[in-house]
């Protein structure tokens, strides 16, 4: 395969899994904050904003891993050890 095709194809798919991931914690935060909201009877949207703003925040935390682990520091892994690493270090 050509690699410039690879390379546009790896992006696509981190780009879609990036909108998935933030719009899976946004919704997830905004219908558990409504139906807690519902069930403590706290009147207004309290826990529904809350949530919501937990949401933004993991969603930002996961791809911030994402990105750290995979794309920008992929040469920096260490090697554990087992039975290619003849001294275990």
């Amino acid at each position: 395969m050509n690699p410039n095709i690879a390379a546009v194809l790896q992006a696509l798919v981190f780009a879609t899994s990036v909108v998935g991931i933030i719009s899976a914690n946004i919704l997830a935060g905004y219908f558990v904050g409504g139906y807690l909201d519902v069930y403590f009877n706290t009147g207004g949207n309290t826990l529904r904003l809350v949530f919501s703003v937990g949401g933004v925040v993991t969603a930002f935390m996961t791809i911030y891993k994402m990105i750290k682990n995979d794309l920008l520091l992929p040469s920096n892994k260490k090697p554990k050890p087992g039975k290619d690493n003849k001294h275990g270090k």
